[in-house]
């Protein structure tokens, strides 16, 4: 949290210089699928743009296509033509602060929650299995040059990363000299 907080506090003190327009999307890792968390949110829905659609970066999906909802997109793993790996069919959103950033990921994870309880599914065991990537992506542009540059930075909340196995003392090992 204090990473993203740092981030946003980074952009605004460099707004006058710089035009930056920041993206999230957050994907789940289960039993070696991927699952998109903004797809069904009101977020999603309403500001959601579909990442790696053909000739340009990122596509809206038009209204008679049907929702994200209803019509989730196949994700693909894929290596762009920079060599870097990207998800193409994740949904992202366009964010502003750092608030932007807790309102969407508290809406997917709520959303997923839901959804695990109308299936019957545990959620402390579902999430000891799983991993949520939320990536936020920064384009900018130098105010007076016109020179434009992107880059990104990942949040990953491991499975079971809160599962700390507690050592009591008779675990030890004795070690002779």
């Amino acid at each position: 949290l204090r990473a993203a907080q740092q981030f946003f506090s980074v952009l605004k003190h460099r707004s006058e210089r710089y035009e930056d327009v920041v993206t999230l999307n957050i994907v789940e890792v289960h039993n070696e699928r991927l699952c998109d968390l903004l797809v069904g949110t009101e977020t999603g829905e309403a500001k959601g743009l579909v990442e790696g659609a053909r000739s340009s970066n990122r596509k809206r999906i038009d209204s008679h296509e049907g929702s994200f909802a209803s019509q989730p997109t196949k994700l693909e793993i894929k290596t762009n033509h920079n060599g870097e790996t990207v998800v193409h069919g994740l949904i992202s959103v366009e964010v502003s602060s750092f608030d932007d950033v807790l309102r969407v990921w508290k809406e997917c994870l709520g959303k997923r929650a839901s959804r695990l309880s109308e299936q019957g599914v545990d959620l402390a065991e579902h999430e000891s299995n799983s991993h949520v990537i939320g990536t936020l992506k920064v384009f900018s542009t130098n105010i007076s040059t016109g020179v434009a540059t992107q880059g990104k930075i990942q949040f990953v909340d491991l499975a079971a990363s809160n599962v700390v196995p507690k050592r009591s003392t008779g675990d030890k090992k004795k070690v002779s000299t």
